[in-house]
């Protein structure tokens, strides 16, 4: 995922439209602490009264276009070194756009892909240009694609796999947004030196996303916190 898409803001009441997708959607909601939202007025009363108001609740957007939220809540006190109650939530209503193209050499995938990308405004991931890269700086994963490349022959699929998957580890819209989110509030509170957050047991989606941004789970009511 390009980083430049993804933005942290503060919520708009035009924000309404783009919020509901998400926010009228009990697979999202079931983790928060609020009723899913079910009416365009609803959200638009919801971003008012509550997004609006709250002095660190940011909508996470793609493109400018609301897709979930994050906020944060600083102690106050002797634990004025530590900020509690990190909520993440970043969901689309449908699931995204998929579309894979496969053709002869020069038979013109770049160019739909190219055009694809325009009109959807998809991420286009080649795993010939992801090969070649491998190739070019010496990886495991080259050197294994590498004579398959130079023969003309077609690389493995377990070998393109393992690209590939790589690459969606390394997009992850919710990663982009929380690692902005956290830099953020350390900037702001110069004085803080623990962020903490608790999530779901069931919530396996959610506790990835932390690991991958440097939380270390810790006790038994599962808070995760992540040190300066």
């Amino acid at each position: 995922m390009d980083s430049s898409r993804i933005s942290l803001r503060p919520f708009k009441l035009s924000d309404a439209d783009d919020f509901l997708k998400w926010a009228s959607d009990d697979r999202v909601t079931r983790y928060l602490r609020w009723n899913t939202i079910t009416s365009g007025e609803e959200a638009l009363t919801y971003i008012e009264k509550v997004c609006i108001p709250h002095p660190r609740r940011q909508s996470i957007c793609l493109d400018d276009h609301c897709i979930g939220y994050v906020s944060v809540k600083p102690e106050r006190g002797y634990d004025s070194c530590r900020a509690h109650g990190l909520k993440l939530s970043c969901s689309l209503k449908e699931p995204p756009l998929k579309v894979m193209i496969s053709g002869a050499p020069t038979s013109g995938k770049g160019t739909q892909c190219e055009l694809i990308v325009k009109k959807f405004g998809l991420v286009h991931i080649s795993t010939t240009d992801l090969l070649r890269a491998e190739v070019s700086s010496g990886t495991e994963i080259g050197n294994k694609a590498k004579g398959f490349m130079h023969n003309g022959k077609l690389v493995p699929d377990e070998i393109v796999t393992a690209r590939a998957i790589g690459v969606e580890s390394e997009i992850g819209i919710v990663t982009l947004a929380l690692k902005m989110a956290i830099s953020r509030v350390f900037k702001e509170f110069l004085f803080l030196v623990r962020i903490e957050a608790l999530v779901e047991v069931e919530n396996k989606g959610s506790q990835r996303v932390l690991e991958k941004v440097g939380f270390v789970k810790e006790g038994l009511k599962e808070v995760w916190a992540l040190q300066r």
